[in-house]
């Protein structure tokens, strides 16, 4: 929905609210998944299926500002849409669980009963903290870059090389 935006409040509410949904629709059953597989080499298939949001953030955005010279912003959004689209075809035929999933009733207290707990609001603040100081200055090290004197297409490397050594 990201090519289609023409207003900030829409950038919003596609990239920091539908898209964490999607992502953590698509990245917690293929790790919950893999847990169930695999018992002796568990961690090892883990770090390869999470190894792949490290690819990602590599090539994306090295393939995105080229994309974008070639074509424009909106067509370079759904360029990428369409390589995540065939990525999460091929995911969703080779995923399966291996243990049925229970049936169980929804039970909304469940959610909301680890606010009241001291240690969860804990954690749960201390989490935001770390990615605030973690993710907020990725977002601007090109520019930075840029203000130190590099040039624009070396700076535009400074991503994929920070996302691939993560």
């Amino acid at each position: 929905m990201t090519s289609l935006c023409t207003e900030y409040w829409q950038f919003i509410l596609a990239q920091g609210i539908c898209s964490p949904i999607g992502i953590a629709c698509v990245f917690y059953p293929a790790v919950t998944t893999t847990t169930s597989w695999f018992l002796r080499r568990r961690a090892l298939a883990i770090g390869i299926v999470v190894a792949g949001s490290s690819l990602g953030g590599f090539f994306f955005p090295a393939m995105l500002p080229p994309l974008i010279n070639r074509v424009d912003f909106p067509w370079a959004i759904r360029i990428s849409a369409f390589i995540i689209l065939a990525l999460l075809i091929v995911a969703n035929l080779t995923m399966s669980a291996r243990i049925p999933p229970r049936r169980s009733p929804l039970v909304l207290m469940s959610f909301i009963t680890p606010f009241a707990e001291v240690p969860f609001l804990l954690f749960a603040a201390g989490s935001f903290f770390i990615f605030l100081t973690i993710f907020v200055p990725i977002n601007y090290i090109t520019l930075q870059g840029q203000q130190a004197g590099m040039s624009i297409s070396l700076s535009n490397w400074l991503l994929p090389i920070l996302n691939a050594v993560r």
